[in-house]
């Protein structure tokens, strides 16, 4: 994999996330933007990298039209930390794997950076890796729509993400949003990629 974005993502990352407050699930709960209240829930997800002739992309899921939370959204695989989980990147390779088959074995994780806190109580820690898997996707149908691959340089591109908003709950909201292909990216997962662009921004990998 040879972008120029993945090889500053190995070096910002890397080192970063092997000390990381958000490394373990006891140090996710000290971190200073993680408020310390008992009904905050980590989560974790994975940002899967990969190489396809047309560039890098990123594994996105469309979660089942039955499910009762966010019912044909797009996002990232992952869930929320269970108590067999002995991290927080454990539950994020655990669910991609529940969730489309992707083995533990076959990523090669790059690191963690800001997690996103959602409405509904959760604090999602990323995990960015790199799939060398190369077998058939294996979707859990109670839970996985569909699986379709998103461009990286798309998801770190500023200009392709607008301000939307929406009545919810009798309030005007707004949120991060982009479409492509037919695919809309919004909620969790667009912040989780926004925190990454401003991510490798301070590290001076991107550009504004």
């Amino acid at each position: 994999m040879s972008s120029i974005i993945v090889k500053d993502l190995k070096k910002s990352l890397k080192l970063g996330a092997l000390n990381s407050p958000q490394w373990s699930i006891h140090q996710s709960r000290q971190q200073n933007k993680t408020p310390q209240k008992s009904q905050i829930k980590p989560a974790a997800v994975l940002i899967a990298l990969v190489d396809l002739p047309e560039g890098v992309h990123i594994l996105i899921t469309q979660r089942a039209s039955h499910l009762k939370h966010h019912p044909g959204q797009n996002c990232l695989p992952g869930g929320k930390w269970m108590d067999q989980d002995k991290s927080l990147l454990e539950t994020a390779k655990r669910e991609a794997f529940e969730e489309i088959g992707l083995p533990s074995e076959q990523l090669e994780v790059l690191g963690s950076f800001e997690g996103h806190e959602t409405t509904s109580g959760f604090y999602i820690t990323p995990f960015v890796a790199i799939s060398h898997y190369q077998g058939s996707w294996k979707l859990d149908k109670n839970e996985v729509k569909t699986l379709f691959h998103f461009p990286l340089s798309w998801a770190l591109d500023a200009q392709k993400w607008r301000i939307e908003s929406a009545i919810w709950e009798q309030k005007n909201r707004q949120y991060r949003a982009c479409w492509w292909s037919q695919h809309l990216i919004w909620g969790a997962t667009a912040e989780i990629f926004h925190n990454l662009r401003q991510h490798l921004k301070s590290e001076s990998k991107l550009t504004p």
